[in-house]
């Protein structure tokens, strides 16, 4: 009697919790559960390292510096940063409703761009964001919170409201991309793990094992073994700390000693760092041009008209780098330099050519699994596009008509794309060796090279075909 009393219960309570999940309602009462659960662990972690990281960075640097309190807040910042990622990133890989959503649509890879598109225009993201901002505001103004407000004199002196609106301008913007970053990286971990567990303990079943790669016992020990980690950072940090100032003022005494010698040395560091891309953009053309003699001496061809060839790397000139007769044919060439590695080319029908210097705040799409590192298959990676320079320049130069004009990209850019017009979306196709613009061919050092030696220089270019 007693076990059939026992087997109604649990029938009962599988009942009501079946019933309770039917709710349409449920999944987002449980999201929002998570967030609430996400952000108690993240203060009571803050406040078991933040507070004795401040007591330990009192003691350890009992001496007056100006640079104290800003040191002191600066770390405490990025220990709140670090806790915060790392919660968020255990959340959205243990997120069981998610995962088994995204991997019955993906199954081998996914666009992060477009996976970041949606989750910006996902309704419950923004919920789950504004309960962790919520509960932000909701927290009384403590000692704990209050580390980088040390580093503004007089801060003691402003109202609270103003002090909680400074922290949570830090706050949004981190906690959004931390957010973004997190789930982007569970995709791809998603994906990965079951290809790296087909390769371990065989004799087990996929589903057997990816059970206990997510089970709650592992979520647990995961986020335990985070909170342990940054409070033994709040207690040991200050030591580590102040051994680096330590050598630091070694550093600077035997500088000062040295003073002659550190400040020469200080100038020819700073002037190699300023013209590095330019020494590497004239060691790429001097490279270039070795190649190009020696080539056109094997081959017999003829090369004139060199007098240009390294003026483009520091001044625009609207006349060819140099000329080639090679295998009956005349070819003027004008080498276009792409001086930053970064920077990015853009060549229009008009004549016109944009080099874009972007500054953008990536999101790898990458995921670590033990000792290694999946990358997507998709090898662009998501960002958040921060800053873009445009300078134009024109690419064309007259000459004869029976001669062949070419443009050669040296050094080559990261990549160079062909516009349809002037706006930055208005990219027809990323451009390779052999393809045209207007009645130009567009050819990097060595693939210009090998197409004098085949004799294809001017082929069609198959986008026209």
């Amino acid at each position: 009697m007693r076990n059939e009393q026992d087997q109604n219960l649990i029938d009962q309570f599988i009942a009501m919790r079946n019933k309770l999940r039917e709710n349409p309602h449920y999944h987002k009462v449980k999201r929002v559960l998570r967030m609430a659960i996400l952000y108690g662990i993240f203060s009571l972690t803050l406040l078991f390292s933040c507070v004795p990281f401040r007591s330990s960075f009192e003691i350890q640097f009992a001496f007056a510096t100006p640079l104290k309190p800003y040191l002191s807040g600066i770390c405490e910042l990025l220990i709140q940063f670090g806790i915060l990622y790392s919660l968020f990133l255990s959340f959205a890989i243990f997120d069981r409703s998610t995962r088994t959503a995204f991997l019955e649509e993906h199954f081998d890879d996914f666009d992060p761009f477009e996976e970041q598109r949606i989750l910006l225009h996902s309704r419950m993201f923004w919920i789950e964001l504004s309960v962790i901002w919520l509960l932000f505001w909701l927290q009384p103004m403590e000692e704990f919170r209050a580390g980088l407000l040390r580093t503004i004199p007089g801060w003691s002196e402003w109202l609270p409201i103003l002090q909680k609106l400074l922290l949570f301008v830090i706050f949004a913007p981190q906690s959004l991309y931390f957010a973004l970053y997190a789930r982007l990286k569970a995709f791809r971990f998603w994906i990965v793990t079951p290809r790296e567990l087909h390769e371990k303990q065989i004799w087990k079943s996929l589903e057997e094992k990816l059970n206990a790669k997510y089970s709650n016992r592992r979520f647990v020990l995961r986020v335990a073994l985070y909170s342990a980690l940054y409070i033994a950072v709040g207690f040991m940090g200050p030591i580590a700390i102040t051994i680096l100032f330590s050598l630091l003022q070694i550093v600077i005494l035997f500088a000062i000693e040295l003073y002659q010698i550190t400040a020469v040395l200080f100038i020819i560091l700073l002037l190699f760092l300023l013209s590095k891309n330019y020494i590497r953009a004239l060691f790429k053309r001097w490279r270039f041009v070795r190649n190009l003699k020696k080539t056109c001496r094997e081959y017999s061809f003829e090369l004139f008209d060199t007098k240009n060839i390294y003026r483009s790397c520091f001044f625009e000139s609207r006349k060819h780098s140099f000329g080639v007769i090679a295998n009956g044919k005349t070819y003027h060439c004008r080498i276009v330099a792409g001086v930053r590695r970064a920077t990015e080319v853009y060549l229009r029908h008009d004549g016109m050519g944009e080099r874009h210097f972007c500054v953008r705040l990536y999101m790898p799409a990458g995921s670590a699994i033990g000792m290694h590192v999946r990358m997507s298959v998709n090898s662009y990676k998501p960002y958040i596009e921060l800053f873009r320079h445009v300078r134009e320049f024109d690419y064309t130069f007259e000459t004869d008509e029976s001669v062949h004009k070419v443009l050669i990209l040296n050094p080559v850019p990261r990549r160079t794309y062909l516009k349809t017009g002037n706006n930055v979306s208005q990219v027809e196709r990323e451009m390779d060796n052999g393809m045209r613009v207007g009645s130009y061919s567009c050819y990097g050092g060595t693939a210009f090279l090998n197409a004098l030696i085949r004799d294809c220089v001017e082929k069609v270019d198959a986008y026209e075909k």
